[in-house]
């Protein structure tokens, strides 16, 4: 039975969205801050104005609340739901008016892209973009990549209770780092923090030492951590990951994407000193076999070729390219011609599959997820071992996921119907891509990224000059934000 929504619904809804949309507009101080820094005046004025209707509309909201009832559930799923396309408006604004962008749909798509950790971009200019732009555009990564509600409530305080706890589970993440709920959200932000600094730092040495300023360096070293630990796929060029010709910085960017696409819950029981229970858990160990699977299989389909089968190119760009796609990262090392025109197309259906399983649960990955996928392997598993079975046999299927769990029909149907949703969602949108011009390979290929919040695109918004077709550009807002 559907929910049905009454006028008191749609004004606690309303309520908790002003506290997010207020959220957004305090943000936008971070990138006003470096434009007035730099002397940018206009950029400057662009961020007040964006700052100044953010609070407005989000105080004007705030005043619909009636009375001091908890969240319920369907209220909570539906402002989480809601968020991410009012966010997406709302800070398009400053960035609509910078001009880099063909239209204001063009801005909410970056937008939609940045806050969902995709990456997909429609800028026309990254190159000649101002810094504050394109600060403002990895703040989006950051924010999207704890989740827009794990963000507010590391900050400020707008749910208490069970209302608190329902947001806290809307945003998929159902495993508690600790005790109480905002001290789980502060967790997974300060974490992200720290990361965040420690990959600055190091990603800026390595910069400094290819001839950065200091100041560059950083700025450079901070967006590009935000991308990898976040899993995202924004660049501060063009040319993405090819334009800085580093090893390391490759290195740095792939450990980093590793972290990001692994469950925030074990990274916590790391730091509690629980260390055993990671390296037991059914997720790190189905991750780790299938990482490995992918790679080996990568290599082989790419030897088959006569380009890209070299050894520098498998083992760096390779390995990275394949772990990208697994991690829903979506950084290129390759460029859009190279993996359309000289990588083999058993090569390219390998990421196809990486990119649609994804990373782990609890993290900032995207995708059907790792543990979605080993939960229906095993169950498939129990029902062929039931088959061949006496009939008074009795098996069950288990996991270990902060200890021993027991697959129930509901556990393994609830990860069966997940994984449908997502089949569903990709092969609409590859049709829909083939009837805008694409071949059948790239449809499937940037439909499977969009879904999974992934980023590698290879058809037409990765061709310099050409112009995304509006029916393809609306598919892909839809699947980013499902």
């Amino acid at each position: 039975m559907w929910p049905r929504f009454n006028l008191d619904d749609f004004r606690i809804i309303g309520h908790y969205l002003g506290y997010l949309v207020m959220f957004m507009g305090l943000a936008m101080a971070i990138p006003l801050v470096i434009a007035v820094v730099q002397g940018q005046p206009v950029i400057a004025t662009n961020y007040m104005v964006g700052m100044g209707l953010a609070l407005l509309v989000g105080f004007l909201l705030c005043m619909l609340k009636v009375g001091n009832a908890n969240l319920k559930r369907k209220q909570a799923v539906s402002i989480t739901a809601l968020a991410w396309i009012v966010c997406s408006v709302i800070t398009a604004v400053p960035l609509y008016m910078s001009g880099h962008f063909n239209s204001f749909f063009d801005v909410m798509f970056e937008m939609m892209s940045g806050l969902t950790t995709s990456g997909i971009s429609v800028c026309r200019d990254i190159e000649h973009m101002s810094m504050a732009d394109n600060i403002w555009r990895f703040i989006m990564h950051f924010i999207g990549g704890q989740g827009i509600i794990i963000s507010a409530l590391s900050i400020v305080t707008f749910a208490r209770g069970g209302s608190r706890t329902n947001l806290y589970d809307s945003e998929g993440r159902h495993d508690h780092v600790m005790p109480e709920i905002r001290q789980s959200a502060v967790f997974i932000f300060r974490l992200s923090m720290v990361i965040v600094i420690i990959g600055t730092i190091a990603m800026a040495i390595v910069l400094m030492t290819k001839g950065f300023t200091p100041g560059a360096a950083f700025a450079h070293g901070a967006c590009m951590t935000i991308a990898s630990y976040d899993t995202a796929g924004f660049s501060l060029t063009s040319q993405g990951l090819c334009y800085y010709h580093s090893w390391a910085l490759d290195f740095i960017f792939m450990i980093l994407m590793l972290i990001g696409a692994t469950s925030l819950a074990l990274i916590g029981n790391i730091l509690n000193g629980r260390v055993k229970e990671f390296f037991r858990n059914f997720e790190v160990r189905t991750f780790a076999i299938w990482m490995v699977a992918l790679m080996i299989s990568f290599v082989v389909f790419m030897c088959l070729g006569s380009y890209l089968n070299g050894t520098d190119t498998l083992l760096r760009k390779g390995v990275f390219t394949v772990v990208s796609a697994a991690t829903s990262t979506g950084s290129m090392v390759y460029t859009s011609s190279q993996i359309v025109y000289l990588m083999t197309n058993s090569a390219e259906a390998v990421l196809v599959v990486a990119m649609a399983i994804g990373g782990m649960s609890e993290s900032m990955a995207g995708g059907i997820k790792v543990l979605r996928v080993g939960i229906i392997f095993k169950e498939v598993v129990l029902r062929i071992k039931q088959v061949l079975s006496p009939d008074n046999a009795r098996m069950v299927a288990t996991y270990d996921s902060n200890g021993k769990k027991i697959i129930t029909q509901s556990t393994a149907s609830a990860a069966l119907v997940v994984t449908m949703l997502y089949v569903a969602t990709m092969i609409t949108g590859a049709l829909i891509f083939m009837a805008c011009g694409l071949d059948p390979l790239s449809a499937i290929f940037d439909s499977v990224s969009a879904s999974g919040n992934n980023g590698l695109i290879i058809g037409v918004p990765s061709v310099p000059g050409r112009v995304m077709p509006l029916a393809m550009e609306i598919t892909m807002f839809i699947q980013m934000w499902l």
